[in-house]
């Protein structure tokens, strides 16, 4: 996804064949598309949109982030005055939800978050790496940060690179417009009408070749996937008895394999150092290539 989103910045030309949910990264994740319509909304109104609308709407959003349903969060934010009384009713609004839905928030956290968001209002154009940062005090990304801390690296490194607000909503509107005529585009490609940076999966690349090939992700945890088992004995074959045995090293060293020879002239392996804030490993096939000395780095 961070790949994608600075070829879009830089105006890299490129195709991908890709599904819809893959292409759209963290704009089609539901948590955060949601966000980022309130963040939308507030930083451009539309005609008639009054401020006690769009409080309403922030709330509700709050709400649902901390797996209040809209219904529940309505009859909840309909008792409080969000004109006047903005930041103590924000206050009392979690404290309430805490108390129906048994669950412990940091308050002067959400607090911050809010007050933060409503500086969007009239087109003010904020930092919003600082802003996402802010969505970690929320119940349903700390679920996305214990179950795919990935995908909310995405959504950090999405705003980073975005920088700002009207960056981001020019991001998602160019992703979106490059979704839909994205099929043709790859049908040009594939004729020879259309040059282009083509991003694709070793899947998607079999029978294929190419005069130049970058192959990249080659770190432990993405190739080979982290979850991969290495059959070393009678007891890991057990293994095979469930129902949906698991992804072998081997297959990951045969996917590799295809991934080289693709290429007709020049290849090109790279591997991360990082990824957000984690250290990651270079994949051990490069040492077994000869590419690297050893797998892990010092």
């Amino acid at each position: 996804e961070t790949l994608i989103t600075i070829l879009e910045m830089n105006d890299v030309d490129f195709v991908i064949k890709v599904e819809k949910n893959d292409f759209l990264g963290v704009f089609n994740d539901l948590n955060f598309i949601n966000t980022f319509k309130i963040w939308k909304e507030y930083f451009s109104p539309q005609d008639g949109t009054t401020l006690l609308s769009l409080r309403k709407k922030l709330m509700i959003n709050v709400a649902n982030l901390l797996f209040v349903k809209t219904g529940n969060a309505e009859n909840i934010i309909n008792k409080y005055d969000l004109f006047n009384e903005f930041s103590e009713s924000v206050k009392s609004i979690v404290k309430e939800i805490e108390c129906k839905e048994k669950n412990k928030s940091d308050i002067n956290e959400i607090l911050s978050y809010v007050l933060e968001v409503e500086k969007l209002l009239g087109g003010n154009n904020i930092d919003i790496c600082g802003l996402s940062q802010k969505l970690k005090t929320f119940k349903a990304y700390q679920r996305v940060i214990k179950n795919n801390p990935m995908k909310f690296n995405s959504i950090i490194s999405t705003c980073k690179a975005a920088k700002t607000i009207e960056s981001l909503i020019k991001l998602h509107k160019t992703k979106t417009t490059i979704y839909k005529n994205m099929k043709d585009r790859y049908d040009l490609y594939l004729e020879g009408k259309l040059n282009a940076l083509c991003l694709m999966t070793i899947h998607q690349s079999k029978g294929l070749s190419f005069e130049n090939v970058f192959v990249i992700g080659n770190y432990e945890g993405g190739l080979p996937h982290g979850k991969a088992k290495n059959i070393t004995s009678l007891e890991d074959r057990n293994y095979f008895k469930i129902g949906h045995p698991p992804t072998l090293i081997e297959e990951e060293r045969r996917l590799f394999y295809v991934a080289l020879t693709r290429t007709k002239e020049n290849l090109h392996i790279t591997f991360p150092i990082s990824q957000g804030d984690q250290s990651l490993i270079p994949s051990r096939f490069l040492k077994e290539l000869g590419a690297i000395k050893s797998h892990v780095v010092k």
